[in-house]
């Protein structure tokens, strides 16, 4: 038996955070800007980013349906980037693949494939302590079944999709504009595997990374490690379309409703087993979540300032009334989907969507 041992170093063609700043273009991957000639007056770039949140993605699902319906367009053609991370990964990549999803059909996927997805493992608790909650094989189908072998190349319009590869401790972004590179054309299907390898929920992804002399592998998990809320990332892969000066920027920042947090009274005497309770819904990660998540729109808000900036903001993110904070439990959707309609047919929010529509349409 061949005791030859794994590569697992990443070649120097993979590309990630840690070289910024960026290299140059070539010539091909320049083809994904927004060309001045396509820039006229009035004309702005359009962003769409996704938060992580496992089958709480359902709820931008339903408001990017919301968004179809009012401009009688499809999502595909609203924007001019789209940025995801974890389950809001899943959703930029479906959107934006040669035969692009309809927000109605990423509505009924979660529907349909979510219970697979999250069957639970026949574990005993302690069991749980060393062994992912559930089985990737129910999430590998569906992806499969999504994207079949849709490459990062045939992306329209373009991508940013965040991971986090274990191995080297490095930052990961998945870019349609680096996926002219060699190596970098990773199917859909891993991307999206690798995005959604949420820690404790699913095991990590391995994926294959083709460099100019070797073939190494990467272990990826989750980006929403670090970027939960990927929408300052949206925001400065713009500048890499449109230049930093360029045109203004429409950011529609779409949250998935994770916004509640343990009390400070109740939490005063915790230790690892509360933080980390997983029927407690892991306290400490979604305070994490939570925290990332606000900070990019405090930052967000900053740089979309409307005194000071031509770029707007626009977030959508229910506040979680009565609904379970769980990103894993099938059985919350019906309530899900209420609370989502409930939102969009609150006063504010209609205003909100009715400012934000002629900016995309």
């Amino acid at each position: 038996m061949d005791q030859t041992p794994v590569d697992t170093s990443l070649p120097e063609t993979a590309y990630c955070v840690s070289e910024m700043p960026s290299p140059a273009l070539s010539s091909e991957e320049a083809v994904e800007r927004i060309e001045p000639d396509e820039t006229g007056p009035g004309k702005r770039c359009r962003i769409l980013t996704i938060d992580g949140g496992g089958l709480r993605g359902i709820i931008p699902a339903m408001i990017l349906a919301e968004i179809e319906d009012r401009t009688g367009k499809p999502a595909s053609a609203l924007f001019d980037l789209i940025a995801g991370t974890s389950t809001g990964g899943l959703i930029a990549l479906a959107l934006a693949k040669p035969a692009p999803m309809t927000a109605t059909e990423i509505v009924q996927f979660y529907q349909h494939d979510g219970p697979s997805i999250f069957r639970p493992r026949l574990l005993k608790s302690v069991q749980r302590l060393f062994r992912s909650a559930y089985s990737p094989r129910g999430l590998e189908a569906a992806l499969l079944s999504t994207f079949d072998d849709d490459r990062l190349s045939e992306t329209k319009p373009p991508v940013v999709v965040t991971s986090y590869e274990l191995q080297n401790r490095i930052p990961w972004f998945f870019k349609t504009i680096w996926s002219h590179r060699p190596g970098y054309d990773f199917l859909l299907r891993d991307i999206a595997r690798a995005t959604s390898a949420a820690p404790t929920y699913f095991p990590p992804a391995r994926i294959p990374i083709q460099g100019s002399n070797q073939l190494s592998e990467g272990l990826f998990i989750d980006g929403g490690v670090y970027a939960n809320n990927p929408g300052v990332c949206g925001f400065v892969e713009a500048s890499d379309l449109i230049g930093l000066g360029g045109l203004p920027r429409t950011v529609v920042s779409l949250g998935t409703s994770l916004s509640a947090e343990p009390g400070p009274t109740r939490a005063l005497g915790w230790g690892i087993a509360h933080w980390l309770n997983p029927r407690q819904q892991e306290p400490l990660l979604n305070a994490m979540f939570d925290g990332m998540s606000k900070t990019v729109e405090h930052q967000l808000k900053d740089l979309c300032n409307p005194v000071t900036t031509r770029h707007r903001c626009f977030r959508f993110d229910p506040p979680p009334v009565n609904v379970s904070v769980a990103v894993d439990d099938p059985l919350l959707r019906p309530a899900l989907e209420a609370m989502t309609r409930s939102y969009l047919a609150d006063p504010d929010v209609d205003k909100q969507l009715n400012e934000m529509v002629p900016l995309l349409a």
